[in-house]
């Protein structure tokens, strides 16, 4: 049995997968494609990478969740009034 490669461009990838190009380049950034073929690699080895970037992808979802809020709550405030007063604004200041 021959081991056969096939290489995509990241265009053709991200068709292929339903993967948005930006999504793809992330993960050649952060070294998760290069896990598909590290024959060096242990599993533990790609575990932990992906352990690793997993807990980058929870912080990020986290720092997000906070401006959603933050974003939500100053909406909140604002009247959307003809008034020059603009508690938007106010908080930028701040």
């Amino acid at each position: 049995m021959t081991d056969q490669c096939t290489t995509y461009s990241r265009g053709q990838l991200a068709i292929s997968t339903g993967v948005k190009g930006e999504t793809i380049r992330y993960y050649e950034k952060c070294g998760l494609l290069d896990l598909a073929d590290a024959g060096d690699k242990t599993c533990e080895q790609v575990r932990q990478t992906t352990v690793a970037r997993f807990k980058d992808v929870q912080d990020k979802v986290r720092g997000l969740r906070k401006m959603e809020r933050t974003l939500k709550g100053l909406i909140g405030k604002c009247e959307a009034n003809s008034s020059p007063d603009c508690p938007i604004i106010d908080a930028l200041f701040i």
